[in-house]
């Protein structure tokens, strides 16, 4: 139905009117892939800092085409983004009419992706994740038709995007996995040689994609092999219990279609208890840990409590919380809950293992295995097609639950991104104060991302990873803090100065 289509872009659109995603400044990784991109645009070469780990080539040509129309900022490549998010809301609905479900089910379905907090977040930034989403939703929907009518041309289009997924990020290899075991067990041998295309592409090409720190992120490069198999099981986890929290709607609608309770008792049970260690060591939902002690590194999207990493001194050097954060009690509650429907979704996945779409998600959650590093953001690209496996479980359900929580997601997305927006805003506005006032940019910590800029934007990449910030003579901080006086404010956000005397005041809060 196009009026469908329409009204979801609609409602997409006046999200985005009111979060307000304006500001030429970085957010969390985009200033490395803005780097990349304006160098491709300028040089018609591409260059890359030895900060990137993702493949990036793809979508560096699509924002230097943007740059070189529009000019040069990050407004411009935010707009790149918004509109393949725009797109990938207009493919995955042409999928959903693919399936066997109501109007008002793909409706649901739709909107459950266009509000999962890491969806709507990155669609609002430069970040690799929905470039390399658009083209995984693609090639889901070229390879659902393609193997229901045994289509070569289809079966082929789902193995181009799948191929030029690979030069979004290096882990669009995976989305060959699931339709050629497909096409296997149906011993359809000519479209499954097809379908295995992307592997070829990605042989042939992996010399071109191992740049920057693309070896530190992957255990694979190492021979960490122990390593590997720790993972698995921790990642299974982290995984699957954010998975669960950013799409809880369709999880409340398919829970009551279980059925092996006890099997779904019995995973719970083991996420409750991955899930209590793991607060035993200072961390529970939302997740950030400034220190460094566990596999969960700042870099999460989902904080305590909003959606973007908040890298000021205060919050990620000291490990002080957000302004406005959750308690002890409500984060354990929120983990639990993780805990308790990621346990639900992986004993769903197991009952319905035959779907193209849950075999999907298990080798793209297997890869993770191979990495150093988790973010709650790769939940976004491993995932994502529980937007349409979970509604497919649940047909014929009942809707309110899930409506209503749906809601509250999307209140919360909208506050939460808007709330990142405008403190992100006022941390410019403090830097450029600062810097209009004679200070060195070596002498500011404002956070990882301006930081960066200030050390390569306009100069030649450098071969190793520089040390962004050099002094901490001047921080940008969410609060006052003791041994620093306040130079100037900027809304929530403090321009300090270092005093002589001054010493780091002590992390405040056990939960990072």
């Amino acid at each position: 139905m196009k009026r469908d289509v329409w009204l979801l872009l609609a409602i997409f659109a006046v999200a985005l009117v009111l979060v307000d995603p304006r500001g030429d400044f970085p957010l969390d990784d985009d200033w490395d892939f803005a780097l990349a991109t304006w160098a491709f645009a300028k040089s018609g070469q591409f260059q890359f800092t030895p900060f990137t780990a993702a493949s990036l080539y793809l979508q560096a040509a699509w924002g230097a085409l943007w740059t070189l129309l529009f000019g040069e900022s990050f407004n411009v490549l935010r707009a790149s983004t918004l509109a393949l998010a725009a797109a990938t809301i207009v493919v995955f609905h042409a999928l959903l009419r693919r399936l066997p479900l109501t109007r008002g089910e793909r409706f649901l379905a739709a909107a459950a992706l266009i509000f999962h907090p890491i969806f709507f977040w990155s669609s609002a930034t430069y970040m690799t994740h929905i470039p390399f989403l658009f083209l995984s939703v693609a090639a889901m929907a070229a390879f659902l038709r393609g193997i229901e009518e045994s289509s070569a041309p289809w079966i082929a289009l789902g193995a181009l995007a799948v191929a030029a997924s690979i030069f979004v990020r290096q882990t669009g290899v995976v989305s060959a996995v699931a339709p050629l075991v497909i096409l296997l067990m149906r011993r359809e041998k000519k479209l499954a040689t097809i379908a295995a295309a992307p592997l070829l592409v990605f042989a042939l090409a992996f010399p071109l994609l191992r740049h920057g720190e693309f070896g530190y992120h992957s255990l694979a490069t190492r021979g960490a092999a122990a390593e590997v198999a720790a993972n698995s099981g921790k990642y299974l986890f982290d995984d699957f219990s954010s998975a669960a929290i950013f799409v809880i709607p369709l999880v409340a609608l398919a829970a009551g279609r279980i059925r092996r309770w006890w099997l779904a008792g019995a995973i719970a049970a083991v996420f409750v208890l991955r899930a209590l260690l793991f607060i035993g060591v200072g961390f529970a939902i939302p997740k950030w840990n400034p220190l460094l002690t566990s596999e969960q590194l700042f870099g999460n999207v989902f904080v305590n409590l909003g959606l973007g990493p908040p890298t000021l001194f205060d919050t990620q050097i000291l490990g002080y919380p957000l302004p406005l954060h959750l308690g002890d009690p409500a984060r354990f509650a929120l983990t639990m809950i993780a805990a308790v429907a990621g346990g639900v979704v992986v004993a769903l996945l197991i009952e319905n293992w035959k779907q193209l779409a849950v075999i999907q998600i298990a080798a793209a959650t297997l890869l993770l295995s191979f990495s150093a590093v988790w973010f709650d953001r790769y939940t976004l690209d491993a995932a994502w097609p529980l937007a349409f496996v979970l509604p497919l479980i649940a047909r014929g359900s009942r809707k309110w639950v899930a409506v209503a929580l749906l809601v509250g997601v999307a209140l919360f997305d909208v506050w939460a991104v808007r709330d990142y927006f405008r403190w992100n805003r006022a941390r410019d506005a403090a830097w450029r104060g600062l810097i209009a006032r004679g200070v060195p940019a070596e002498a500011i910590n404002g956070g990882v991302e301006l930081n960066a800029m200030a050390r390569l934007r306009g100069k030649p990449f450098p071969r190793e990873r520089p040390q962004w910030v050099i002094r901490n003579d001047y921080v940008l901080s969410f609060r006052p803090l003791p041994s620093y006086e306040v130079v100037e404010r900027a809304g929530p956000v403090f321009a300090l100065r270092r005093r002589p005397d001054a010493k780091w005041p002590a992390a405040t809060n056990p939960w990072r």
